[in-house]
């Protein structure tokens, strides 16, 4: 059966055609998933009983289900493990910023795959290896169980499970009905993509004009020490990398964030913020600096608070806007390189 959620309004309003309901139908079926959280056919009450039992006889319409929920007691962030409808399971996480309590904005961070293949050495994901593309809806569908569970989210990021530009169509058309009306009608620029560094696609991304934010998982200085944190770099180095984001922001004019996994005598010393500074000094970019989280079976730590702020001082010398990102969730493994969907392990 096909899952609803893998089509846009016109997608739906051509099908509503050929099986001979009027296609303004569409409009109202996206409002009763994406405005009113409904995925129960029976309890869409404006729409005539025929295109309701037509809705349960060919479409899955059903939410991924929240099988299990973990609150971090540090920060409040949100980890769920989500079961999709053929039982693989992919994790999502909840991060809550400023204000208090209701004002705090959200930032809901999604899943691409189920596992990865990229094997950088920091994640958890990639040693879980790939098991499947996500679909579209099963991309959507993070986000429609989660704002059902805690309200309307402020920012999504695709830095989840895998990586998002080898799931290419999926993203993309995901990222299009996110932002339609009566979509979930999130802002574009509300939006990051996360990526280890696939040229290609970072430039067929810049061609797309969806003027979202794109991220830059670098994390080295140097193709020596990223071939071995960061594999694809020995197929995408860091020079053809960086030409493709200039070519990002030459197309797009958005600013860039690169992230940076800042790992103790890894690749934090002064030598490799020098580094680092020369190759960005030229670029419309920002740089999240991230004290490694700790994962099993590596042996990365976080450096001390004094080697964090002399690396991000030396960036900030040269001009370079850095942050050091808040750490949330680690206590319940919901950190960055922390998720892993262990019941796919099994």
């Amino acid at each position: 059966m096909k899952d609803i959620l893998n089509y846009t309004k016109e997608e739906l309003a051509d099908m509503l055609q050929e099986a001979g309901f009027p296609s303004y139908r569409g409009k109202q079926i996206y409002e009763w998933l994406y405005t009113k959280l409904i995925d129960k056919p029976d309890e869409m009450n404006n729409l005539p009983l025929a295109l309701r039992l037509w809705l349960k006889n060919n479409f899955n319409c059903k939410f991924p289900v929240i099988i299990k929920e973990q609150i971090s007691k540090i920060d409040g962030t949100t980890k769920f493990l989500l079961q999709l409808k053929d039982k693989k399971t992919v994790e999502t996480v909840l991060m809550f910023h400023g204000g208090k309590n209701s004002r705090k904005r959200k930032t809901l961070c999604i899943s691409s795959q189920i596992g990865c293949p990229i094997g950088c050495v920091f994640c958890a994901t990639g040693k879980m290896g790939l098991d499947r593309n996500l679909t579209t809806g099963e991309v959507i569908g993070q986000i429609l169980t989660v704002i059902q569970r805690h309200g309307d989210i402020d920012n999504i990021v695709y830095m989840g499970m895998g990586e998002p530009l080898l799931n290419y169509d999926s993203v993309i058309k995901s990222i299009r009905i996110i932002i339609d009306e009566p979509g979930l009608n999130i802002s574009v620029r509300k939006i990051t993509i996360s990526t280890c560094g696939l040229v290609p696609e970072i430039k067929k991304l810049a061609e797309e004009a969806i003027p979202l934010t794109l991220a830059i998982s670098l994390h080295a200085s140097n193709n020596e020490l990223r071939n071995v944190l960061v594999p694809i770099n020995r197929k995408y180095p860091i020079e053809d990398l960086l030409d493709s984001v200039k070519f990002f922001i030459d197309k797009t004019n958005r600013k860039v964030t690169f992230e940076y996994i800042l790992a103790k005598d890894l690749n934090d010393s002064i030598y490799h913020a020098k580094q680092l500074a020369e190759l960005l000094r030229s670029l419309l970019c920002n740089i999240n600096i991230i004290p490694a989280n700790p994962v099993e079976g590596t042996e990365m730590r976080k450096p001390n608070a004094k080697t964090v702020n002399n690396f991000c001082h030396i960036l900030q010398s040269k001009g370079i806007e850095t942050v050091v990102r808040s750490e949330k969730g680690s206590d319940i493994d919901a950190a960055c390189g922390q998720l892993m969907a262990k019941t796919n392990l099994k």
